[in-house]
C-alpha cells in the first residue's frame, strides 16, 4: 500500500516538473506586422468614443479671412447719395441766403489713428454716450495690450534704477544730492496721456462716423449735435479740427438758420398773436425770427401761419488767444466770427450778460476824448452790445484811427450785424 502513495507522489512531481520545463522554454510570440512600426514617442493615444454629443458642434470659429468677407464695415461716405436740399448760407448773417446743404457724399469717414489697426465703425448711428463709452473701451483695450516696462529694463536703456530708502546712494563729493524721480510716477503719467490722447481720437472717429450715417439718414440736427460736442476738444489734430469745422458751419446753417424745421415742429400763429410776442415767448431777437422766417411785414401776420421758432437765447464763448467769438444755441454750434481784442478796456475772462443793445453809442476815451455815436471815427462803430464794467462788444470804425487798440472786442460791420441781431438782452457772454 505504501509503495503505491509513493508511486502516485513520484508521478505527480513530475508532472509538475515537466510543466515547469514547457512553460520556461517556451518561445516567445512574435508581434503582428502593424506593431512592429509603432513607436511609444509618436503614437496618438486611442480615440474612445462616448457617445454624448458635442455641445460646440457647429460653432466653430471661422477662418479670419472668411470673417473679413463676411463683416459689415462702415458704408465709405463716397457712396452715400447726394442730396440736392438747399440751406441757408454760410454761418449766421444778416440777410439769411440760401446754400447747397452739406453733401454726405463728399464727408469722407473718419480713418484710424496711425499704428492703430482698429476695426471700421459700423455704419448704425451712436449717441454721444455710447461713443464716449466705445472710446473708453478701446482705450482701456489698447493699454491693456502693452506690457509695462520693468525697471531692470529701463536700467538697461540709461534710466537709473529707484534706490530703496534704507540704502540712499551717496552724493558725488562737492555736488548737493539730486532728488531721485520716480521712474514709476514718470510711467503712469505717461499711461494716463496715452489713454486720454487715444480716448478722444477714437471718440472723435466714432462720432464721426455716426454723423456720417445720421446725415445719410437726413438727421441734419442729430449730426449737429454729435459734432457739437467736440468743437472744444483740445486733442484734435489740426486737419480734424478744420474738417469739423468745415461740417459744422454748414450744418449750422441749415438746422438753425434756415427756414426748416429741424429741431422741433412749427410754431402755429394765434389769433391776436405779433410777430414780438413769439419771440419775447421763445427769447429771441424779433428781427432773427422775421428773416428766418421770411417775413416781410410783421405787423401783419396772420393766425394759423406756421413759424420756424427756436429756444433761446442764444451764448457766446469769445477765446482771447484765438480771437474768436463763438455761438451756441444750447447744445448746438451756432457759428463763429472773428473778434479783434482792444485795450480800451483790455477784457478780462469773466462771467458777463448782455445788458443792452445800442443801435450806436458815444466813445469816451481814457483821456476824456468824446466821439459821438456813429461818428466814421468812431471805435465802436454802428453797433454796440453792452457787457458791464465798460465792457462791451461792437462794430468797427469807417476811417481807422492812426493808433490801433481802441475799443474792446471789435467785429467787423458785417459780423457784428449778424451778432447784434441774435444775441439777445439777456444772453450770457464768457471770456477766456
Amino acid at each position: 500500500m505504501e509503495t503505491i502513495k509513493t508511486a502516485v507522489v513520484v508521478v505527480l512531481l513530475l508532472a509538475v516538473l515537466y510543466g515547469v520545463y514547457v512553460v520556461l522554454n517556451k518561445p516567445e510570440l512574435a508581434p503582428p506586422p502593424q506593431a512592429a512600426a509603432w513607436d511609444e514617442d509618436t503614437a496618438a493615444p486611442p480615440q474612445v468614443e462616448m457617445g454624448v454629443p458635442n455641445p460646440l458642434h457647429g460653432l466653430q470659429p471661422m477662418p479670419l479671412d472668411q470673417q473679413a468677407a463676411q463683416s459689415s464695415p462702415s458704408t465709405p461716405a463716397a457712396s452715400l447719395p447726394a442730396d440736392p436740399t438747399q440751406i441757408a448760407a454760410s454761418v449766421p448773417q444778416a440777410s439769411i441766403t440760401r446754400i447747397t446743404a452739406p453733401d454726405p457724399a463728399a464727408v469722407p469717414p473718419a480713418t484710424p489713428a496711425p499704428g492703430a489697426s482698429a476695426p471700421a465703425a459700423p455704419s448704425v448711428s451712436r449717441s454721444p454716450l455710447e461713443t464716449e463709452q466705445a472710446g473708453t473701451k478701446l482705450a482701456s483695450a489698447s493699454i491693456a495690450a502693452e506690457p509695462l516696462v520693468t525697471p531692470r529694463h529701463q536700467a538697461a536703456a540709461g534710466t537709473p534704477e529707484p534706490v530703496s530708502e534704507d540704502d540712499p546712494p551717496a552724493a558725488p563729493a562737492g555736488t548737493d544730492a539730486q532728488p531721485q524721480r520716480s521712474i514709476y510716477a514718470e510711467a503712469a503719467k505717461a499711461e494716463a496721456q496715452d489713454r486720454a490722447e487715444f480716448r478722444s481720437i477714437r471718440a472723435f472717429d466714432n462720432a464721426w462716423n455716426s454723423a456720417v450715417a445720421q446725415l445719410q439718414k437726413g438727421q441734419w440736427s442729430e449730426a449737429l449735435l454729435t459734432l457739437s460736442f467736440f468743437f472744444h476738444d483740445p486733442d484734435l489734430t489740426g486737419e480734424e479740427r478744420q474738417r469739423l469745422l468745415d461740417l459744422l458751419d454748414p450744418l449750422a446753417g441749415k438746422v438753425i438758420y434756415s427756414d426748416e424745421h429741424t429741431l422741433e415742429g412749427p410754431y402755429t400763429v394765434k389769433p391776436g398773436e405779433r410777430l414780438a410776442d413769439i419771440a419775447e415767448r421763445f427769447q429771441l431777437p424779433v428781427g432773427l425770427l422775421q428773416n428766418i422766417n421770411g417775413i416781410a411785414t410783421p405787423d401783419a401776420l396772420q393766425p394759423g401761419t406756421p413759424l420756424k421758432v427756436l429756444r433761446g437765447p442764444f451764448r457766446a464763448e469769445i477765446d482771447l488767444k484765438r480771437s474768436e467769438m463763438v455761438l451756441f444755441l444750447g447744445k448746438y454750434y451756432a457759428g463763429r466770427f472773428s473778434v479783434s481784442v482792444g485795450n480800451d478796456p483790455m477784457p478780462q475772462a469773466s462771467e458777463y450778460q448782455v445788458l443792452a443793445k445800442e443801435a450806436g453809442r458815444e466813445y469816451v476815451g481814457v483821456n476824456g476824448v468824446r466821439i459821438p455815436p456813429k461818428s466814421a471815427d468812431n471805435p465802436y462803430g454802428a453797433l454796440y452790445l453792452d457787457l458791464g464794467n465798460h465792457v462791451g462788444i461792437h462794430g468797427s470804425p469807417d476811417k481807422l484811427p492812426p493808433s490801433g487798440g481802441l475799443g474792446c472786442l471789435s467785429l467787423s460791420a458785417a459780423d457784428v450785424a449778424d451778432v447784434y441781431g441774435i444775441l439777445s438782452v439777456g444772453s450770457k457772454v464768457t471770456i477766456r
